[in-house]
């Protein structure tokens, strides 16, 4: 049982400014999510690099389910100006409480207004439609949506001409994308901003010893479900062996689906072999695409079996909805153990996923594109002490001490969906200068350094 010893919690009450790349680039002090629908395809025809504009960008629908793309708001706020004519420009803007205002143009005709029924004024919440996506005012006259960020320099005549806005315009911080802001030719699945919480356990990496592993998607590209990771054990071709990430009981297996590589939208998922493993802190670690067969033949292995940190599971593969051999892992905290999984895929329905922790990896995740050596959890590695940087968290950030972890009178604030771990093996202090937003997530425990589950 680990014992508490002291925690310092302190925070500064108060809005921090952004913190900008360059005076010539600033980004937004929000974090704000896609401003399409939930669950809609879409594309940037025109990026920030490329925009004639700066710091805008230009989207696309292109979702084949619907030609009404709608359009949401961003983040909470008050609509400023409409403009949703038949000719000109038609035209969104929305004043959010931090100060800065997002603006959505060339959206259909009437369906700002009479489409959604909203007037100047208005207060709109977060993902609330807006709009459709349209072709007033566009160039070429081609469907598409201009989104934009800025802060006007009089809120009482923030508008110009043809909508623009009279102040600075920003890079948007964009959750649930690469970088956090949309690139030209990406496809992006529009989705509602979530904090990510991070697991409470510290695992190895889920190959043998001495295999070298690619991370090919992390807990932020993954698609369609962010948290989890795709992993490829690479530099030998062949069987890569699947251990279990830390101690526990197999919860359940299913190893016999024979259909590889399936990767169609209906139906390819109720193909994976899969294995759950309960642990001690609660969470549960799943592993799929098994070799068929691998985990009850070869590793000769059966539901209710108690395993060790480092135990063979199976063999990597490719079965189910698997875009090429590899392993796809996560960690989940189930509500309810006794009806947490989903026989057919083996998803979590009944609970939450966290993002993992990894333990001997630098900063504790791993990103897509970072490459590491599996290898048992050695139960130190830790820096000593930890001394807080300042700046602003957007995404997912971890610091793990052997001993302390101290924020320094540093300014630092954990941002709207940003998410922060701290683990310390004595005392986590955060002092005046340290703030956390409203919807952000952070977590901090005590523990012995890079300890398992």
């Amino acid at each position: 049982m680990l014992i508490m010893k002291r925690i310092y919690l302190i925070f500064l009450l108060g809005f921090l400014a952004g913190v900008a790349n360059s005076p010539a680039q600033p980004i937004t002090s929000g974090n704000y999510r896609i401003p399409y629908a939930d669950g809609l395809l879409l594309t940037a025809l025109v990026d920030h690099v490329t925009h004639s504009l700066s710091n805008r960008v230009d989207l696309q629908g292109i979702d084949p389910s619907t030609s009404n793309y709608v359009i949401v708001a961003v983040a909470d706020g008050w609509i400023r100006r409409i403009r949703d004519g038949f000719g000109g420009v038609n035209y969104v803007w929305i004043e959010h409480p931090n100060g800065e205002w997002s603006g959505y143009f060339y959206m259909r005709a009437g369906s700002v207004q009479l489409g959604f029924n909203l007037s100047q004024g208005d207060f709109v919440t977060n993902g609330q439609p807006i709009g459709v996506e349209g072709t007033v005012g566009s160039p070429g006259g081609s469907s598409r949506l201009r989104f934009e960020v800025g802060v006007p320099d009089d809120a009482n005549d923030p508008i110009g001409a043809s909508g623009l806005l009279k102040g600075e315009n920003r890079l948007p911080v964009i959750c649930n994308t690469p970088d956090n802001d949309l690139r030209v030719g990406n496809p992006y699945t529009a989705a509602p901003c979530v904090a990510q919480e991070f697991s409470y356990g510290v695992y190895r990496l889920p190959y043998t010893n001495g295999v070298h592993v690619f991370f090919n998607r992390d807990h932020l590209t993954h698609a369609p479900s962010k948290t989890r990771l795709d992993l490829n054990g690479i530099g030998n071709p062949g069987n890569y062996a699947i251990v279990a990430a830390a101690s526990g009981i197999i919860m359940r297996i299913v190893d016999g689906n024979t259909v590889t590589n399936c990767t169609g939208s209906n139906g390819c998922a109720g193909f994976n072999n899969y294995v759950w493993i309960a642990h001690a802190n609660g969470e549960w670690t799943k592993y799929t695409h098994f070799r068929t067969g691998s985990v009850r033949n070869r590793a000769n292995l059966t539901e209710g079996q108690y395993v060790t940190a480092g135990t063979y599971l199976g063999d990597e593969g490719a079965v189910g909805f698997a875009f090429g051999q590899h392993l796809h892992f996560e960690v989940g905290f189930p509500f309810n153990t006794n009806n947490a999984i989903q026989v057919d895929g083996g998803f979590l329905t009944n609970g939450v996923n966290r993002i993992p922790l990894f333990c001997d990896v630098p900063g504790n995740i791993g990103y897509q594109g970072d490459d590491f050596w599996a290898g048992p959890c050695s139960g130190g590695g830790c820096t000593a002490s930890i001394l807080l940087p300042g700046g602003t968290i957007r995404g997912t950030k971890a610091y793990i001490a052997g001993e302390t972890v101290d924020s320094n009178n540093s300014v630092m604030r954990v941002d709207t969906y940003g998410s922060l771990a701290l683990m310390a093996g004595n005392k986590i202090t955060l002092r005046p200068g340290f703030s956390a937003s409203s919807s952000s997530y952070v977590h901090a425990s005590l523990r012995p350094c890079n300890a398992p589950p």
